[in-house]
């Protein structure tokens, strides 16, 4: 009986996979060699320094008047003379405009007859026999004669417009043979102590200290530096080209005279605070261990880190300065990265 020969089946594809997954081995080891392992850290640090740091915030605002006032007439009339220019420097009680005053004096002459009517006429019953109610009549006639010439002498001086206090003609809306009312046609302003008026950011309402040293620098006057005191900050907020700002004043120092006019321009440093040649080290290597309570990790020399209690003072958005704690050289951790 023949029995069929059974025929092979190929090596080669075998021999083919054997091959490829020696070539995987491969280059899964080498590659593995060469890559970092991806939860490898390195430690950042940075060296205590000495250094300065100031802290500030700073806005922009205008010259403005330590006081002004605006003045009017009592009453209406025509406006014979205007005595004083836009810009004038006056003094107190100099004569700024006056009211034609034609009817004032034909009132003032008019009390005058009366009362000198009402006289005669009390004189009159004091020397005849008139009764005690007479007598009594003509008296009370003087005294009301006597207030009509005291209101008319008002009336007529109040045609004059007088400065109440030294200043400079900041605003006049008026000109002679103008009729004006009761509204105010001039404006005196006092620069004898001039002040700035200026924005802040809102984010900086912590540093609007009042009292705290402001640095100044006028448009006009771009090389010169003016020192200053913060004086007020205004109780509300306002909004800037939609953004809420703060309105605070600072006084200025003069150490010369110098022609500052009202709306001149100026940029108003605020100085909160200043410490110069300073151990100074990053905000990062801060870590707060209670509010107000700060420690630093300091490296030490075989590469440890020493969890260090420091004392901070002024800090910014990068520096802060360290009062004790650590020394100029010491080398701290500002934290770690992750290496790619």
């Amino acid at each position: 009986m023949n029995k069929r020969r059974r025929r092979r089946k190929p090596f080669w594809p075998w021999i083919a996979l054997f091959a490829l997954l020696l070539a995987g081995a491969y280059y899964y080891t080498t590659t593995r060699a060469q890559t970092p392992d991806a939860d490898a850290q390195s430690l950042q640090t940075t060296t205590v320094r000495r250094g300065d740091i100031v802290i500030t915030a700073v806005g922009r605002g205008t010259v403005q008047s330590a006081a002004e006032v605006a003045l009017g007439f009592k009453g209406g009339g025509v406006l014979a003379e205007v005595l004083v220019e836009l810009g004038e420097r006056v003094t107190a009680g100099q004569t700024l405009a006056r009211l034609d005053d034609v009817n004032a004096l034909r009132q003032l002459r008019q009390a005058q007859i009366a009362l000198e009517l009402a006289e005669l006429r009390e004189a009159e019953t004091l020397t005849g026999d008139a009764t005690n109610d007479i007598r009594r009549t003509a008296a009370l006639q003087v005294e009301q004669a006597q207030l009509a010439l005291q209101q008319a002498e008002e009336q007529l001086a109040a045609t004059t417009l007088i400065a109440p206090q030294d200043g400079i003609v900041t605003r006049l809306t008026a000109s002679a043979g103008d009729s004006v009312g009761a509204a105010a046609i001039i404006t005196l302003a006092n620069l004898e102590t001039p002040r700035v008026r200026f924005n802040l950011e809102e984010s900086d309402l912590d540093k609007a200290v009042v009292g705290a040293p402001t640095r100044i620098v006028f448009d006009a006057f771009p090389d010169r530096v003016f020192e200053g005191t913060l004086t007020r900050v205004e109780p509300a907020l306002t909004t800037i080209q939609n953004v809420p700002a703060i309105h605070a004043w600072t006084s200025i120092t003069f150490t010369d005279e110098i022609p500052l006019l009202i709306g001149l321009s100026a940029e108003v440093e605020i100085v909160v605070g200043e410490s110069y040649r300073t151990f100074l080290a990053p905000v990062q290597a801060l870590r707060e261990l209670a509010p107000g309570q700060f420690a630093v990790f300091v490296v030490e020399a075989d590469g440890n880190l020493r969890l260090t209690p420091v004392e901070v003072g002024l800090r910014n958005f990068a520096s802060a300065e360290i009062l004790s704690g650590v020394q100029s050289g010491d080398v701290v951790s500002t934290g770690t990265v992750e290496v790619p």
